[in-house]
């Protein structure tokens, strides 16, 4: 995973005021000026950031990276980017790909796994599921997991070949509600080519799989980009 932020700090030797923080699965948390692409640090070691996935800037201004191989979610400060704690730890076989945030602090964190999706309050500390496991049919959660600007928490499905869309109730957070596509026949919409078999696109990116939702906020509504507007890789 990606995570272009304004994250300013010591660390960076040019004037640039962004920063590129990128994921590798074997290796660790990478971090580049995203002005001149230039490798700055990693951010932390591949032990500690085993199978590093997704990262995000939490409400507490802190980034969160989900370690999958460790079953677990570290913190790091935003302006240093020293290592701060380790915020959740998850019993062995979880595979936890991503975290998002809803709008009250609650962290959401997908279980690769497990085929859930579970719920932590902002000390780490489970609340339950937001989605049980194997819920409306779901296998294998992705690291796409998020809210999009509807509010909605958004959970593609690797092993189903499905997106789910956990819908909000006013004033709340999300219900009991989940609405489900599949996405292992024929397509027919702009939002479930984004969801294809894994074999789909195989020969336009090798040996990668599509598993995210890209919310594209436009002048109207929001849209998901297609996988085919990525340009293969040469």
């Amino acid at each position: 995973m990606i995570l272009y932020a304004a994250l300013g700090g010591s660390v960076q030797a040019a004037t640039c005021s962004h920063r590129l923080l990128v994921s590798g699965f074997f290796s660790t948390v990478h971090v580049y000026d995203a002005c001149s692409g230039a490798y700055i640090k990693d951010l932390d070691s591949g032990s500690r950031l085993a199978g590093a996935q997704a990262i995000r800037v939490g409400p507490d201004g802190l980034v969160y990276v989900v370690a999958e191989l460790g079953d677990s979610v570290y913190r790091y400060r935003a302006d240093t980017l020293e290592f701060v704690d380790r915020f959740a730890a998850f019993p062995a076989g979880t595979h936890p790909l991503a975290i998002d945030f809803g709008a009250d602090g609650t962290a959401y964190v997908a279980g690769f796994l497990t085929n859930d999706v579970k719920k932590l309050d902002r000390n780490g500390n489970l609340l339950g599921n937001a989605m049980a496991p194997r819920a409306s049919g779901l296998i294998g959660p992705e690291i796409g997991t998020s809210f999009g600007p509807d509010g909605n928490l958004y959970v593609p499905g690797f092993g189903s070949h499905t997106w789910f869309d956990m819908t909000r109730s006013r004033g709340s957070g999300p219900s009991s509600t989940t609405a489900r596509m599949d996405c292992s026949s024929r397509f027919s919409s702009r939002w479930s080519r984004t969801r294809t078999r894994p074999a789909e696109y195989r020969d336009r990116i090798p040996q990668q799989h599509v598993e995210s939702l890209l919310h594209h906020r436009g002048s109207e509504r929001s849209r998901v980009r297609r996988a085919s507007q990525v340009a293969p890789p040469k």
